[in-house]
């Protein structure tokens, strides 16, 4: 008899991870939206990206005020979740905000930036939000397995990041050496 994963995880875990499981679910609907866009709309992944940055913020300030309600109360705030793998603490939430505010700032300068070089394309923006997925990961995480994972999403997302700019010999050097130095480093 196979137990399903509802015996091991409960809704706490998943509310705990709501602002990554946001940040996932936006990154995944830009590339679906990317397919349908005209060339002349490609505009919108960036709002897309805006908007889920916007909505995980929004998560991470209810877990927040959940945690400071719980402190100020006395009350029992479960804080880890997925077996004691994740922990949300004000070192996570503080980390996590950073790392939002980096991405939504990265996304304003981008904008512009991705038309003038003709490269405005989704994956763009879902890469960026996978990567501050693995950084808030990695901030959140108290098992050695998830501060991998996280380390890894990161890494991958952002050595496709450097080399994004497919007809610039340096963009493609500098992503080879990346990857070159991130894969050793792994090892």
């Amino acid at each position: 008899m196979n137990p399903s994963l509802t015996q091991f995880f409960s809704v706490t875990d998943y509310l705990l991870a709501l602002p990554m499981l946001l940040l996932t679910l936006f990154a995944l609907a830009i590339l679906l939206i990317d397919l349908f866009l005209p060339k002349q709309w490609k505009r919108v992944n960036a709002f897309v990206a805006l908007a889920g940055i916007a909505c995980s913020a929004a998560a991470l300030g209810k877990l927040q005020w959940a945690y400071h309600v719980a402190q100020s109360q006395h009350l029992g705030f479960i804080n880890t979740g997925f077996m004691g793998t994740l922990l949300i603490d004000p070192f996570a939430i503080y980390f996590s905000y950073l790392f939002l505010a980096g991405a939504a700032i990265a996304v304003l300068m981008s904008i512009r930036y991705l038309e003038i070089e003709q490269e405005n394309h989704g994956e763009f923006y879902a890469l960026m939000l996978l990567s501050v997925v693995g950084m808030m990961c990695m901030a959140a995480g108290f098992d050695i397995v998830l501060l991998f994972i996280g380390l890894e999403l990161m890494a991958i997302s952002t050595y496709v990041l450097v080399g994004f700019l497919r007809r610039d010999k340096r963009s493609n050097e500098a992503a080879l050496k990346y990857l070159l130095l991130g894969a050793f480093s792994s090892a």
